[in-house]
């Protein structure tokens, strides 16, 4: 929100202690963002909290330094259950201007409570646009980056500058800065483009569990262009792969042994256990060869990117390991395998340890090293129980030579169909009421609807020909499944419930069970249900 400097005299005088109860809190949640930033290109810059009433929060690029003052703190505290959302939201503000660079000449920018320093600030046009925009990339990418580290900031900026200028006794008009009504204006204008933004990369993620991959494909290229991140580069690889995967044939040809066994692909944290054939056993010429070489090819350079951002991003190198023993480059696979290991391994990620090692064990599969392949599955299975059932799942391949049965009887029963809020997606496929859209490129239409506790994703392409709509519920979401279950049921009492899913999409802290026949998704959180998506599609 606002960028500064203070004197190192006068700094040092004003510091909190790291060891009090505000500095953690604050810190706690400055780490998170760091985190999901994921660019370790620039120094990561140290965060400090101060006492002084000066500058709100502020950055300084010259020192890489982020810094948060006390009564902003308790600002964001008085916002009860949303306190770290804001608090996430101030600094995720601050934290783009880092990396931004928007260091506008002198350093000094937004609302200042000392008006001798404002006044040395100049207040022409083009100084006013410059900040105009740099504010609200700010508060868009900031907002996101919020989002990404698993805050929720939708409302809080415009209400929270009201807040502060409120708590530091600032005038509305402060020379050299957009007045408290424009800025506001800025805000809300931030905010709904945050909105698309967050919308569109949930969307891209749905449209990669539903094997959408040329369009998600699209989408990872528009949030590209705005914001850049190693799990978002990561996601656009891991996309690749799974489409280069889904034109081998199941079986008739060299290259259908990647059909075999489930791939440890880690979407933004996330292995895929299974990914279906579009093209069954049909001819696999030459044409489709060059398609999956390219795929794969692009592939590695988004897991390249995304380790270039984060060298010690252990989900790149498992991923990239994946597309090299996909491309036949077994040694090389084993390599950035073990590499991801030892990385998961310093960063105490033990299901990315277990992936690594289950991509170590395919690799040696296709080696023709079936006893180490074995020999590591089986370690895995035993001591890894994040990574076991994918562990049990390629064991159970190799002996087998064949996939078990996807979809178990109670899957295929007749269940209650599953609806959210009571909202009619067939009837809304039919007749199209959104809130807004987007255009994503000249034949892809991103396009909202807001209800109560859920929002209604739809993705069109040429007009409709085309379309996956998705209604998702909100992390708050009061209502129960189409069997009566609700967000905190555990994940055995789900399961007797719905049964195996037809395919299930693992992440770092639960899993996302598909449902094809109830066309559902069903999102498992430290063992809980904690989400869940319907959709529709014509593809």
């Amino acid at each position: 929100m606002i960028i500064g400097f203070t004197s190192a005299k006068e700094q040092e005088s004003t510091l909190l202690s790291t060891n009090s109860y505000k500095y953690e809190v604050a810190k706690k949640v400055y780490d998170q963002l760091i985190d999901a930033k994921g660019d370790k290109r620039l120094k990561v810059p140290t965060f400090v909290m101060q006492s002084k009433e000066r500058y709100v929060a502020w950055m300084n690029g010259k020192k890489a330094q982020i810094g948060l003052e006390e009564k902003a703190y308790d600002v964001c505290v008085s916002y009860g259950a949303d306190s770290l959302n804001a608090m996430a939201a101030l600094l995720g503000h601050e934290i783009i201007h880092y990396y931004e660079k928007h260091n506008w000449g002198s350093e000094f920018a937004s609302a200042y409570t000392n008006m001798e320093l404002s006044k040395d600030v100049k207040s022409n046009t083009s100084s006013h646009t410059a900040k105009s925009v740099h504010e609200t990339e700010a508060d868009y990418l900031g907002g996101f980056l919020a989002h990404s580290a698993g805050f929720n900031t939708f409302g809080i900026m415009p209400k929270f500058l009201d807040a502060v200028y409120d708590a530091y006794g600032l005038t509305h008009e402060i020379p050299g800065y957009p007045s408290l009504e424009n800025r506001a204006k800025l805000a809300v204008e931030a905010e709904g483009r945050m909105e698309e933004l967050v919308n569109i990369y949930q969307t891209a993620n749905h449209l990669v569990v539903l094997e959408q991959f040329e369009d998600a494909e699209v989408y990872f290229g528009y949030i590209l262009k705005d914001f850049q991140s190693r799990e978002i580069y990561n996601n656009a690889g891991v996309n690749a792969v799974m489409a280069a995967l889904s034109l081998i044939p199941a079986k008739g040809f060299p290259e259908s042994k990647y059909k075999k066994y489930a791939y440890p692909l880690q979407l933004d944290g996330q292995t895929r256990l299974e990914v279906n054939s579009r093209g069954g056993d049909l001819a696999f010429g030459n044409a489709q060869q060059k398609i999956v070489t390219e795929l794969l090819n692009k592939a590695v350079n988004y897991f390249e990117q995304a380790k270039a951002l984060d060298k010690k991003y252990e989900t790149a190198y498992l991923n990239l390991a994946c597309a090299y023993d996909i491309m036949g480059e077994h040694e090389d696979a084993q390599y950035w395998a073990k590499k991801a290991e030892r990385l998961a391994k310093k960063g105490k990620n033990k299901k990315t340890r277990g992936d690594a090692k289950i991509l170590r064990a395919i690799a040696s599969f296709h080696l023709e090293e079936a006893e180490e392949g074995v020999e590591l599955l089986t370690d895995v299975k035993n001591d890894f129980p994040l990574s076991a059932n994918l562990a049990e799942l390629n064991l159970y391949i190799n002996t087998n030579n064949a996939r078990p049965e996807v979809e178990a009887e109670k899957q295929k029963m007749s269940l209650k169909s599953e609806r959210i809020e009571g909202f009619n997606l067939d009837d809304f496929a039919e007749d199209l009421d959104v809130d807004g859209q987007v255009e994503v490129n000249k034949s892809i239409v991103y396009a909202f609807k807001k209800l109560d506790q859920s929002k209604v994703s739809v993705h069109l392409v040429n007009s409709g020909e085309r379309f996956v709509i998705c209604q998702i519920t909100n992390s708050n979401f009061g209502g129960t499944t189409g069997l009566g279950l609700s967000v905190g049921t555990s994940k055995d009492a789900f399961l007797k419930k719905y049964g195996p899913a037809t395919y299930i999409q693992e992440t770092r802290k639960g899993q996302y069970l598909v449902y094809k026949n109830k066309k559902a998704i069903f999102y498992i959180k430290d063992g809980k249900l904690a989400s869940w998506t319907v959709y529709r599609t014509n593809s």
